[in-house]
């Protein structure tokens, strides 16, 4: 569970950027193709991490997370509206619901960020296919970023 109190994100805020630095120190790492994702209550951490600090990532992965809702996440939404964000969600979900999804999707919509949306069949669960998608996104993310 990720809890969304301020000290939890800090917390989240200081190990994501740990582990950067220590996997740029270990590995020739591309500071411009870093992604950050989770599934479910971590898809939404990731986009709250994600959209506190735009300039660390070259997108967001959420697989069945909705947009983090509490102490301002979009607060410099203008600063982030460039970040690539993939969207994952379960048609059947029942902690993140197709209403929801719709309400979010318009506001990232109005608000100008890329959105790539992908639904699967199922309720909250993880599967291949997810994975797959993710990977090929990354992968054009990548592939993309070369070619400008």
């Amino acid at each position: 569970y990720w809890e969304q109190s301020r000290s939890c994100i800090e917390a989240t805020h200081a190990s994501v950027a740990n582990a950067i630095d220590r996997a740029m120190m270990r590995f020739n790492i591309a500071a411009d193709r870093i992604f950050i994702g989770g599934f479910g209550a971590a898809g939404t951490m990731a986009c709250r991490v994600a959209f506190e600090n735009p300039d660390l990532f070259a997108g967001v992965i959420s697989i069945n997370g909705p947009l983090p809702e509490t102490q301002t996440p979009l607060g410099d939404w203008k600063k982030c509206r460039h970040l690539e964000l993939f969207w994952a969600h379960c048609r059947n979900s029942l902690s993140f619901d197709q209403t929801k999804l719709c309400e979010q999707l318009r506001l990232l919509h109005i608000a100008g960020f890329p959105v790539t949306l992908r639904q699967y069949p199922g309720d909250d669960q993880l599967v291949d296919s997810m994975l797959s998608d993710v990977n090929r996104w990354i992968m054009d993310m990548i592939q993309t970023s070369i070619v400008e």
